[in-house]
C-alpha cells in the first residue's frame, strides 16, 4: 500500500516574465517488494542439504519513506530571450530489512551446520551474513537533480531566423543497490548541450547543428552488482560520448 501526500503552488511575478512553480511530496510504503537473499521466516527452515541458512526471496519490507521537492522556473530575460529550468530533492529512508549485500568488500561470514548431499555426512560451509539496511536510501534516486535551458531567437533581415540553445544538467550521486555500499556510489556528474537552428521565413525549412555532451563527460547511468561467481560480476551503463550532428527538416504545406 502506497500513500503519497503532495502540494505544491504557482504564481507569477514580473509582469509575468517570471514563473514559479513549487511543490513537495510524501510517500510512504507501507509494504514495498524487493528481492533479497535473507534470512527465513514464518517457522520455515532450508533443506538439511542447503549450505547456507538463507534464501532468496520476495520480501514486503514495512514504512519505507520517501520525500522531496521540485522547484521549476521560466524567466523572460527579453523579448527573445529566456532561461527555464527544474531542481529536484529527493531522499528516501528503506524500512526495517536485513539481507545480503552483493559483492560488498566488508561482508562478515558464518559457518552453517547441513548435510552433504554426496555423503550423507555432517559438514559445514561459509555463507555471508545478512546485513542490516535499515535507513539506506533507494536504489538509483539522486538527491540531487538540476537543469536549466537558455534560448534565444535572433530575427534575420530576409525574414529568417536563428534560434540559440544551450542546456545544463546535473544529476547528483546515488547508489545502485540499498546495499549503499561507498564503493560502488555512481559519482554525480553534469553535460552541457547546445544547438543552433536556421529556420525560413515560411517556416517550411530548417536546418539545426547541434552539439550532446559538449564537454565529453562520462557518467553512469547505473552500476549494479549481478551475481555471478563470488558476486563479483557488475554491470555499467554509461551515458554517451560527444556527439556532433546535422538535421534538415523540410514540412512542405501539401494543402496548397
Amino acid at each position: 500500500t502506497l500513500i503519497n501526500y503532495e502540494g505544491g503552488v504557482k504564481a507569477t511575478y514580473l509582469d509575468g516574465r517570471l514563473q514559479l512553480a513549487a511543490s513537495a511530496f510524501y510517500m510512504d510504503y507501507d509494504k514495498m517488494h524487493l528481492a533479497a537473499t535473507q534470512e527465513l521466516g514464518g517457522g520455515f527452515t532450508p533443506d538439511v542439504y542447503y549450505g547456507t541458512p538463507l534464501a532468496e526471496f520476495i520480501d514486503a519490507i514495512p514504512n519505507s519513506k520517501v520525500k522531496g521537492l521540485e522547484v521549476e522556473y521560466s524567466y523572460a530575460l527579453s523579448d527573445r530571450t529566456s532561461l527555464i529550468g527544474f531542481y529536484a530533492y529527493a531522499n528516501s529512508e528503506v524500512g526495517q530489512h536485513s539481507s545480503v549485500i552483493i559483492g560488498d568488500p566488508n561482508a562478515s561470514y558464518g559457518l552453517h551446520d547441513h548435510i552433504d548431499f554426496e555423503t550423507g555426512l555432517p559438514t559445514q560451509s561459509w555463507y555471508e551474513l545478512p546485513q542490516d539496511q535499515t535507513g539506506n536510501r533507494l536504489p538509483s534516486q539522486p538527491k540531487h537533480k538540476v537543469a536549466m535551458t537558455l534560448i534565444h531567437d535572433k530575427p534575420l533581415a530576409a525574414g529568417s531566423s536563428l534560434g540559440f540553445l544551450g542546456t545544463w544538467a546535473y544529476n547528483g550521486s546515488m547508489y545502485p543497490t540499498i546495499g549503499n555500499v561507498d564503493l560502488y556510489e555512481i559519482p554525480s556528474y553534469s553535460r552541457f548541450d547546445a544547438s543552433v537552428r536556421w529556420t525560413s521565413k515560411d517556416q517550411i525549412m530548417s536546418v539545426q547543428l547541434y552539439v550532446n555532451n559538449l564537454l565529453d563527460e562520462i557518467g553512469l547511468n547505473e552500476f549494479t552488482a549481478s551475481g555471478g561467481f563470488g558476486g563479483q560480476v557488475f554491470l555499467g551503463s554509461p551515458n554517451n560520448h560527444r556527439e556532433v550532428g546535422l538535421t534538415f527538416r523540410y514540412s512542405p504545406d501539401l494543402t496548397r
